[in-house]
């Protein structure tokens, strides 16, 4: 239970750190960006939700792997299909937010491939829930 305990706070605080700093990066390409401070409470906001997506994600793979230690073991298979669910999930949360108004792009988002999501917001799921499990599965090891 310690080891699962370990598991979890470390994919939270990693997770946390690695969207912090993603948020804040790409929040200028969000219309109605003002500036950092200003916006700092609504990336918090964003935060939380990409750390939820990333628990989440992690479970999905622990349920169809039936193994809660995936990472332990994974593969290039998993690396891959990690990243395309990523990619998946980001793009759904990218059309039903601006569907309804969550959020709008300033002019300068770049935009995902032939979709109306934001290039920094899919690769964020695409990248981030990776390195998260990378960055656990290191210390995983050493515990």
């Amino acid at each position: 239970m310690k080891r699962f305990i370990t598991l979890l706070v470390n994919i939270t605080v990693i997770s946390f750190i690695l969207n912090t700093v993603w948020e804040n990066a790409q929040a200028p390409l969000y219309a109605g960006y003002a500036n950092f401070w200003e916006h700092f409470q609504i990336c918090f906001w964003g935060v939380l939700g990409d750390m939820v997506i990333i628990i989440i994600l992690y479970a999905i793979f622990a349920l169809g792997y039936g193994n809660i230690w995936w990472i332990e073991s994974w593969g290039m298979q998993s690396i891959i299909r990690l990243i395309f669910i990523g990619m998946i999930m980001a793009i759904m949360i990218e059309y039903y937010a601006l569907s309804v108004g969550r959020w709008a792009y300033a002019p300068t988002m770049p935009l995902f491939l032939w979709t109306k999501a934001g290039l920094l917001p899919v690769l964020q799921m695409m990248i981030l829930p990776y390195v998260t499990f990378y960055y656990v599965r290191q210390n995983m090891k050493i515990i």
